[in-house]
């Protein structure tokens, strides 16, 4: 169950730089009307569902966030991961209820921003509706990506580019969180659990990658870059 854990102080937040306040000076950011309350999540926790009232939008202060689409037919669909820094719950501006669900795929913890206050700080600052307008493009601009990704690529190629940006900010030889189930991987991706873990094993046995638990090492970057591209002869025989 979340829990309460105190409320946010702007100025001195370890991931201001990372939010929509980061180019806020100090002394502005003690003028903000409002102050963030801080909510730990589990894994496994929902955060929103789609469907429920939006009036709220959160801040992810770490952990792993996963922002997915429920169908008519009650299957369900991973639009995107977020991490620390990233703004979720956009439809507070425009909906009444939230059109998608956000879920912690890892412990997590969040800042809630009352959508009436951050709307009257964004009418009354520049930096802040900007900031706020560029994340909505960026949003826009991935989920773009993303769909021509799942209808123009082939699965090797959708799965290697995952895992190469999942792995982008890590030091060579590094091994790095990846708390996703064969599932969620499935979902992201628009491939079968089956598919996923066919792909990783053949990477396993030919050295690219190695998995423990909750983990991955890529090994060699060079040759996923190049399945990524669509350059590796292998992946396009073993290719759905």
């Amino acid at each position: 169950m979340s829990k309460l854990v105190g409320t946010g102080q702007c100025a001195s937040c370890a991931i201001r730089h990372l939010s929509i306040f980061a180019n806020l000076k100090p002394t502005r950011l003690d003028n903000i009307p409002f102050r963030p309350l801080v909510t730990r999540y589990k894994a496994g926790e929902t955060i929103y569902l789609q469907g429920d009232k939006a009036n709220t939008l959160f801040t992810v202060r770490s952990g792993i966030v996963k922002v997915t689409k429920s169908l008519a037919d009650g299957r369900s669909h991973i639009l995107y991961l977020e991490t620390a820094g990233a703004l979720l719950g956009w439809d507070s501006f425009l909906e009444s209820c939230y059109t998608q669900s956000a879920i912690a795929v890892s412990d997590c913890e969040l800042c809630q921003l009352p959508e009436a206050d951050l709307e009257r700080l964004r009418r009354n600052d520049r930096d802040v509706d900007t900031a706020i307008l560029q994340r909505w493009v960026t949003s826009l601009r991935r989920a773009e990506s993303r769909m021509l990704d799942l209808s123009t690529r082939k699965g090797t190629e959708k799965l290697a580019s995952l895992l190469l940006e999942w792995y982008a900010d890590a030091a060579p030889g590094s091994w790095v969180e990846l708390p996703l189930t064969r599932g969620e991987l499935g979902e992201i991706l628009g491939l079968t659990v089956e598919t996923i873990s066919r792909f990783l094993a053949d990477w396993r046995k030919r050295g690219l990658i190695s998995e423990e638990h909750h983990k991955i090492r890529i090994d060699d970057p060079d040759t996923l870059k190049n399945i990524a591209a669509g350059n590796n002869r292998k992946s396009r025989t073993s290719s759905p």
